[in-house]
């Protein structure tokens, strides 16, 4: 049976990217360092990873390479304002890993999370 859990790499503020996870049927297991996800990481069947870039306090793209160097298959989710940053080339490259705009409500943050998903499942 396949992971419905979806780890969720966040600041203090994840209640509406937690809320997203939700709405789709998904739990979500919320840590606050790159230490403590890839622990979770190591022990935990995940549907997928879900990394706020503005509200962690982690380089999205660090975390994303961590994340391959322990699982080559769990996709991660990179949460992004509308805004480019300079590192969404490089996070592109990474394999099984997307970029997600945040949107402004989170029925939006879930529809993006939601269609991030069934990319990486297709």
């Amino acid at each position: 049976m396949r992971s419905t859990a979806v780890l969720v790499l966040a600041g203090d503020d994840e209640k509406g990217l937690v809320d997203g996870i939700l709405q789709l049927g998904l739990s979500a297991l919320t840590r606050k360092t790159m230490d403590q996800a890839l622990t979770a990481l190591r022990h935990e069947s995940l549907a997928a990873i879900v990394v706020d870039r503005e509200e962690a306090d982690v380089d999205a793209l660090e975390f994303a390479l961590n994340v391959r160097d322990v699982d080559e298959e769990t996709p991660v989710l990179v949460i992004r304002d509308t805004t480019s940053s300079g590192d969404d080339d490089a996070l592109r490259l990474v394999p099984h890993t997307f970029l997600v705009s945040r949107g402004d409500t989170p029925e939006q943050l879930a529809e993006g999370l939601a269609a991030a998903l069934e990319v990486a499942e297709g």
